[in-house]
């Protein structure tokens, strides 16, 4: 009976040990839980660093690629010439560049044709062996003149003014701007149209009253 007691007494103790073992060893596992937590926060790096990928994108948008630079427009072209008879009723107008100094190196292409007064004069297209000036370009080191066929509708005389714009290359928008101010816009007088007052003239130096005038005294 006494062996049968010890023995008892000694499954007992050895269950209230191992029952205290495992309470000590469960203790250590919750700083483990809180210790695995700090490690679900580098999600909110990843999200992070998905928005400077935005930044590179931002300034490429409005750059225009190939040849599609900004343009620039000068309203009124720094332009002088003269113009010549052409025909009935038309004229030959020379338009030259008057400041070399500020053609952009891409050049600067013609974009209108306009007049004064706006109903006295069209144009019709080139003359004299030069390019017309519809959509010519005015180059550095090229050809720094273009020509217009006018066609009179009026009866006094005019100018022919010409538009244009040039292409700004990227990264120069704030001295591309500038230019347009520092242009003094040109005009290419127009001679006053002959057919209007021709027959006039003629009437007076053909006068019949004066030739027998003229003639009567030697009767």
């Amino acid at each position: 009976m006494n062996s049968f007691r010890s023995i008892r007494r000694a499954l007992f103790v050895a269950a209230t040990v191992l029952g205290f073992g495992v309470s000590g060893c469960s203790t250590p596992s919750e700083p483990g839980v809180e210790s695995s937590a700090p490690e679900s926060s580098p999600p909110a790096d990843t999200s992070s660093s998905g928005s400077p990928s935005m930044e590179p994108s931002g300034p490429e948008a409005p750059r225009p690629t190939g040849n599609g630079e900004v343009a620039i427009v000068i309203a009124q072209l720094p332009v002088g010439g003269s113009s010549e008879p052409d025909g009935d009723g038309k004229q030959c107008a020379t338009a030259s560049w008057n400041q070399p100094e500020l053609l952009p190196d891409h050049g600067v292409t013609v974009t209108g044709i306009a007049f004064t007064p706006p109903d006295g004069f069209s144009a019709i297209g080139g003359c004299g062996g030069i390019s017309a000036c519809a959509s010519f370009t005015f180059r550095p080191g090229g050809s720094s003149s273009c020509s217009v066929l006018v066609k009179e509708l009026g009866s006094s005389a005019g100018n022919l003014k010409l538009r244009g714009e040039f292409a700004c290359p990227p990264g120069q928008g704030s001295s591309c701007r500038q230019l347009p101010g520092q242009i003094k816009g040109g005009k290419v007088p127009l001679r006053e149209p002959k057919g209007k007052t021709g027959p006039e003239s003629s009437v007076t130096q053909s006068s019949p009253s004066s030739a027998k005038s003229s003639s009567s005294p030697s009767g």
